[in-house]
């Protein structure tokens, strides 16, 4: 375990699972086939969860058992800030990982753009401006 930014990171070599007991854990609360008309996990057999693909069930009784903070990353960049930003904000503190505290980092290329909303309980939010970039390739790339 080291310090980083002030917060406990675990790193790898500390955790050792097999792939078994890992596709163990898996299964326990996801099912890849339960929607076939999207894809439900990437190339490297992470889980792309879709409503009706997980039993919250576990899911909750797995993190209420745990101290988890989870970090959602956002680029709001041009017509996105003045469009979709504000919408997109109220929709994941309304759905996102509800009862669980979340940080929402929210980079946007004007910060007198950024809208005023009163986030939930165990919800935060983090904005930090970037700058204007032709491409959104380039603008990912800075992250």
């Amino acid at each position: 375990m080291e310090l980083w930014g002030g917060q406990l990171q675990i790193t790898s070599q500390e955790i050792t699972i097999s792939k078994n007991q890992t596709e163990h854990w898996l299964t326990n609360w996801f099912n890849c086939s339960a929607r076939p008309e999207v894809s439900t996990l990437t190339d490297w057999s992470a889980p792309i969860v879709w409503d009706g693909t997980f039993k919250r069930s576990v899911l909750e009784d797995y993190y209420s058992k745990r101290n988890v903070t989870v970090g959602l990353t956002v680029f709001a960049i041009r017509k996105y800030l003045d469009k979709y930003l504000k919408t997109f904000l109220i929709s994941a503190d309304s759905f996102f990982m509800v009862g669980h505290k979340v940080i929402f980092y929210v980079m946007v290329d004007d910060l007198s753009k950024m809208p005023l909303i009163e986030l939930g309980p165990l919800r935060t939010s983090k904005v930090f401006q970037v700058n204007k970039e032709s491409r959104w390739q380039d603008i990912s790339m800075m992250r």
